[in-house]
């Protein structure tokens, strides 16, 4: 069975809300709302501080905040369809302090007749006060909901005229009376703005248009209608600036109310009406619908009736939008006089409408930021940005620009008319000043940027596509996604793992392959030396500056230099007390030192800054000491022939001998290091030559000494170096956090890992770091211990979340560590590679690491990896931006870029017309030359299905000239159509041209030649490929999916059909796990898998998984990412990963069937007791959508939900809810695997993604 686990959690931002949660009104909540979750942050001085997050099983389609007569907000939350629900929701506080979303009442929006889904507007309004909200999920009806002091009152269907309804707005209201403004397209395809009268005591909307605003069509020139539809703001009233009159008129300056509309060429203002023209408009309404009545006069009077709905009515107050579609709004203060606007590739003006008598509207640039789909003003200047196509970020708008300040704040073209900032001044009159034109409004032509990224929120949506390639050969694969839109277009390269900051290098020190650390007295945190050794000699090293570094002789600085060092290290004083025969430890500034023929005790000479010997221990009879391990009070050595001796220094600094023993074996590496906060270990860690063996011996009980303590355990390989550490917190303080573990570094390049609770090795993990022997550090970082493991790669091993983790570090072939702590290197790590001695600290131990490579306006589309040539091939659109109704210019290019530097090497250019619709990286047989195909389609207008289009062949090649890599057209293939797929099939090229698939040979000689073998056409339309071994899977848009079988030397029969699948499926991606199973997408957001089976001597594909995912999955990887960090006895091995448009990252892990059925138990009684903010049930959820939506015939199969099953962990083992999942609703419900069992199995499926 398959797990659908989640690599990293979708990014793009769906929307956005400033309310205030709680009673406090001086603390504002800033609710940023992802496509699966809701954020939940404070705004405090030092900046934005995370309160909560909540889950939405669902996708979210919109947020509002409700408003409540005690000042303390709630929220509307609305997810899409298939199943849209309402939820409203509240904020509470615990005793402890910790804040949490919690849900008061879910409406269900769903409607199980055949109604048309919402096209332009599936969205929810509510009122100012927060007494009615409006919620559009489709056609021709709304959902209203009455609110009380924030709890819903009651809620109601009312029909409406408008069909295609692009926005709404409610802009004016009473206790039982709401106009509702409606923005739609009628059936003659015209935009036209209405409104509606609302009454809530009738439970009903007006058929015909409100009064209150005049109703008027709007030109298509002005607002066409394309990718981001306009929108309405509703405009409350804004009291004059003049002063008030004497004789207590109206000021005619005032503005009543109304409603801007946004989106278009212009910004237009309507005012609601006066009393003097509803009247009048209400008496001709009376004297038509009069003579509709009469059949003599009623033609006329629906004529005049049409012509009145159809006018085109002035505006108050318009300006001109200069830039491209608007995306996002917000109100900029509380009076609603001015509004932040963001358009589609990121620029922000602000929108006033403080003169609106004197100047208009005034639309001022600010600056440019990310693609906004939301905007959300906090407080103080600070402007949230969440985006889609780009990174979220948090902006301080300035009040006068801080940089470019002589270029201009946007660019506007020369036809819209501009205005110098100075216009606006009220004593600039005079010759020379520029007219204002208050109809017209003002276009301010502002100079500088006035947006300062505070805050950056990465975010990698939408993933068109991506690879995933080691290469830096570390065996940690990195991701490298094609991400971004309009401005924004990157390539993001993604890493999971700790980051090594280096923050000192010291070069020409590579023969050293030993590294101790040590401190002028015991009792000091700080490193005052280092002492290095090649094996033979041995150098001092004095840490005596940041930037300096003294190397010295070791000899004369007190140190034995006759054989080789085997270990350093400070030690303490034991004493005595006069009277008792108990001893204690106390400071000193000894230093043991042990070599391969005797034990060196050493103190340092504060006035002389060097060591002298104050005793020594020779083995008298013994062989030499192979091996050495010290700690503040023992000496664990180790000698040829297999003899094991523990030292002990005594109150008078002689060395005593207090036990020993004789082993049968050679003895390979030893250790003594404390496992508590202890200047004693309880155990020695012994291993040895031969059997491969490791055992774990007792250094307390008398009558037990270096005896084992629990059974050892036997290693697939020679073991390297052993470490007995405590990697959870100490053990007096947290017991329940104190987690032992024996590590031990193989001389093939391993880790294995045993837990050690209650003396008892179990629970074995193995990470891979290459293929040579792996060294092992006691280090720490950001106040967590943690072990540096090191070999060909390094990795970090600590325990996190309950949880035993590890995370690759980018070092590589370090020979040997330390810990290291210095005024001026905070807990650090020093370490001797093949360049010299290297100190960092290792921080972000479990982060995910995500660097972007910027290209601006060149949006990436697809990428393959040429792993002869190093490079990765990148196809990108560039697209300019335009004036909204004007037509953008694109151009399709192909990048290539080096797959360490992402340096851009060379590009090739697409011809006019053509657009790069898939590219494939292919190493010709036997040589080492490969070849980047690129799959382009030429567009016509005229066209409907596309006819033509060309494979093309390039290869890079250096310029004898300039040395500079250039792409050249090597080959070029016309196609009848479109190539929207290719891959690698037993060193052919398949493509996929609309309805068929093509086998190309490629050969090269002195040309290259791309000839076409075979061809299968038995589809609609083929927009995925994937390959096994011979056998092609091909994905139809249309229809489903077929699995075919290549072979060479059928000649033009090269292909032929092993099974299909005939169902309405619509894959939109494919991968193969082997040549008779795959794993899909469909565009319903469904995962699928089907394997192939034999059916009365016919092969059939047999769905054997059906799983909605809720998420749109543009591409699937094959890949074995995580297989060097796994647990021994692990029954799960990830397969595949999968991205999607809203910056998901999944993992699919192949789970062995038993095990499969304990977790399939579990997720039954997981969903029984848990559901979301929203109060959806995971079963419910995770039903594979059809094309009428969900159905209660068919629920998920053949995939488990990991992320799901993964919060049993966070359940308290003898809490009440741990006792209803264990136990089910019912005997037969009862789960077979013990709770310990499966916390393990859960562990090792966390440490897969």
């Amino acid at each position: 069975m398959k797990v659908v686990s989640t690599f990293h959690q979708p990014s793009s931002v769906a929307a956005s809300v400033r309310c205030r949660l709680t009673g406090d009104k001086t603390l504002v909540h800033l609710v940023v709302a992802k496509t699966n979750r809701l954020e939940v942050y404070s705004a405090r001085p030092e900046g934005l501080h995370r309160e909560c997050t909540a889950d939405v099983w669902g996708r979210v389609a919109s947020l509002k905040v409700l408003p409540t007569a005690s000042g303390r907000d709630n929220l509307i939350l609305m997810t899409d369809h298939p199943e849209p629900k309402l939820a409203v929701l509240t904020f509470n506080v615990s005793a402890s302090g910790e804040g949490a979303l919690s849900k008061l009442r879910v409406v269900d929006l769903q409607e199980r007749s055949s109604l048309r889904h919402a096209e332009f507007f599936h969205d929810v309004v509510v009122s100012p006060s927060g007494d009615v909200a409006l919620a559009s999920c489709y056609a021709g009806k709304l959902k209203v909901l009455v609110f009380d002091d924030g709890k819903l009152k009651q809620e109601f269907d009312v029909t409406v005229s408008e069909f295609n309804i692009l926005s709404l707005a409610i802009i004016s209201q009473s206790v039982d009376h709401h106009v509702i403004a409606v923005l739609h397209i009628d059936h003659h395809q015209c935009m036209q703005l209405v409104a509606h009268d609302l009454y809530i005591s009738h439970y009903e909307l007006s058929r015909g248009s409100s009064p209150i605003l005049a109703p008027t069509s709007l030109s298509t020139s002005t607002f066409p209608l394309g990718e981001f539809p306009p929108a309405l703001i509703a405009v409350p009233s804004i009291p004059s600036t003049q002063p008030e009159s004497s004789d207590g008129e109206d000021d005619e300056d005032a503005f009543a109310g109304g409603v801007l509309i946004i989106g278009g060429r212009m910004i237009l203002l309507y005012e609601l009406s006066s009393r003097e023209w509803q009247d009048k408009y209400r008496g001709k309404q009376k004297r038509l619908d009069k003579q509709m009545k009469d059949p003599k006069t009623s033609a006329g009077a629906k004529e005049r009736q049409k012509e009145r709905e159809l006018k085109r009515r002035k505006a108050t107050a318009s300006v001109e939008w200069p830039w491209s579609e608007v995306t996002a709004w917000c109100p900029a203060n509380d009076d609603g006089s001015r509004y932040f606007l963001g358009d589609a590739y990121g620029r922000l003006a602000l929108l006033s409408l403080d003169s609106l008598p004197k100047h208009g509207l005034i639309l001022i640039p600010l600056g440019q930021a990310s693609p906004p789909t939301s905007l959300t003003y906090i407080t103080a200047q600070m402007l949230f940005l969440g985006s889609h196509a780009g990174d979220s970020q948090l902006l301080s708008v300035l009040q006068s620009p801080q940089s470019g300040v002589d270029a201009p704040t946007l660019s506007i073209t020369p036809e819209v008319r501009t205005l110098p900032p100075s216009s606006l001044m009220s004593s600039n009159k005079g010759k020379g000043t520029v007219e204002v034109r208050p109809s017209e409004g003002c276009v301010i032509a502002a100079k500088g940027q006035y947006l300062e990224v505070v805050d950056t929120w990465k975010n990698i949506a939408p993933i068109l596509d991506a690879a995933v390639v080691d290469t830096d050969n570390s065996g940690q694969p990195h991701i490298v996604t094609c991400s971004g839109m309009k401005n924004t277009g990157s390539l993001r390269v993604i890493r999971n793992g700790a980051d090594f900051h280096e923050q000192a290098v010291v070069e020409g020190l590579a023969k050293f392959t030993h590294l101790w650390p040590i401190r002028k007295r015991y009792a000091d945190l700080d490193v005052a030396f280092l002492l290095a050794s090649d094996g033979f000699e041995i150098s001092f090293f004095h840490l005596s500056s940041s930037d300096t570094i003294l190397y010295a002789d070791a000899s004369p600085s007190g140190f034995s230099t006759a054989s080789p060092t085997l270990t350093v290290g400070n030690i303490a004083k034991r004493t005595k007390k006069p009277g008792s025969t108990a001893t204690s430890y106390e400071d000193s500034g000894y230093v043991i030192q042990v070599t391969a023929t005797q034990v060196i005790l050493l103190e340092f000479d504060e006035a002389l800054q060097v060591y002298t010997t104050i005793s020594k221990w020779d083995p008298v009879g013994e062989s030499t000491i192979l091996h050495a391990s010290i700690n503040a009070s023992q000496i664990l050595l180790a000698f040829s022939g297999g003899k094991l001796v523990v030292l002990r220094l005594d109150d008078t600094n002689q060395f005593h001998e207090i036990g020993s023993k004789k082993f049968e074996q050679e003895i390979a590496v030893i250790s003594c290091t404390p496992v508590d906060n202890k200047p004693y270990s309880p155990y020695a860690v012994v291993g040895f030559w031969d059997s491969n063996h490791v055992q774990i011996l007792s250094l307390t009980s008398v009558d037990s000494y270096l005896m084992p303590v629990c059974e050892g355990v036997t290693l697939p390989a020679l073991p390297r170096s052993v470490l007995l550490y405590n990697l959870g917190s100490d053990r007096k303080l947290k017991p329940l956090e104190y987690q032992p573990y024996l590590l031990v570094g193989l001389t093939d390049g391993t880790v294995l890992s045993y837990s050690f609770p209650n003396q008892e090795l179990k629970d074995c993990r193995v990470t891979s770091l290459g293929a040579a022997p792996v060294m092992l550090t006691a280090c720490g970082s950001e106040g967590k211990p943690m072990v540096f493991a090191s070999g060909s790669r390094a990795a970090v091993l600590f325990w996190n979340n309950g949880r035993f983790q590890n995370s690759p570090v980018s070092l590589k072939d370090s020979l040997s560590s330390c810990h290291l702590h210095t005024p001026y290197w905070k807990s650090c790590l020093a370490t001797m590679t093949h360049n010299g001695l290297v100190i960092g600290s290792v921080q972000d131990l479990d982060k995910m690491h995500i660097h972007p490579i910027p290209l601006g306006l060149d949006n990436p589309r697809r990428i393959a990896h040429d792993p002869l040539g190093r490079t990765f091939g990148v196809a990108c659109v560039h697209s300019e931006p335009s004036h909204i109704g004007e037509e953008s210019q694109v151009k399709s290019k192909f990048i290539i870029f080096d797959d360490i530097t992402f340096d851009n090497l060379a590009q090739f250019e697409c011809g006019n017309n053509e657009e790069i619709t898939a590219i494939h990286s292919l190493q010709i047989r036997d040589k080492l030359a490969s070849y980047y195909f690129i799959g382009m389609v030429t567009y016509q207008n005229d066209e409907t299905e596309p006819s033509a289009g060309r494979l093309v062949t390039v290869a890079a090649t250096k310029s004898p000239a300039s040395g500079l890599l250039t792409l050249e057209e090597v080959a070029s293939t016309s196609v009848i159509g479109c190539i929207y797929a290719m891959s690698s099939l037993d060193g052919f090229l398949a493509v996929a041209i609309n309805s068929s698939v093509v086998i190309y040979q490629v050969t090269a000689d002195e040309k290259v030649h791309v000839d076409k073998t075979s061809e299968w056409s038995h589809n609609f339309f083929v927009t995925s490929l994937a390959s096994h071994g011979s056998s092609l899977a091909t994905g139809d848009a249309i229809s489903s999916v077929s699995v075919l079988d290549f072979k060479a030397d059928r000649g033009e029969k090269g292909l032929e059909t092993v099974a299909r699948d005939y169902g309405p499926l619509g894959p939109v991606g494919l991968e193969m796990w082997s040549n008779t199973s795959l794993i899909g997408a469909t565009s319903d957001c469904n995962l699928f898998s089907f394997t192939v089976q034999n059916v009365e001597a016919r092969r059939i594909l047999d769905r054997d998984g059906s799983y909605h995912l809720d998420d749109l999955v543009n591409k699937f990887i094959f890949s074995d990412w995580h297989a060097q960090d796994a647990s021994q006895d692990s029954k799960m091995k990830l397969k595949t990963f999968f991205f999607t448009s809203s910056g998901r990252i999944g993992c699919i892990i192949d789970m062995e069937q038993e095990l499969a059925l304990h977790m399939s138990a579990l997720q039954r009684n997981l969903s029984r007791i848990k559901e979301d903010i929203a109060g959806t049930k995971h079963i419910r959820w995770r039903a594979p959508v059809g094309g009428y939506g969900k159905t209660d015939a068919e629920a998920a199969y053949g995939f488990l939900d990991g992320d799901f099953l993964e919060q049993f962990l966070t359940y308290a083992s003898s809490s009440a809810d741990m006792q209803k999942i264990m136990g089910g609703g019912n005997e037969a419900e009862k789960l077979d695997m013990k709770q310990g069992d499966i916390r393990h199995v859960l562990e090792n499926l966390q440490a897969l993604h």
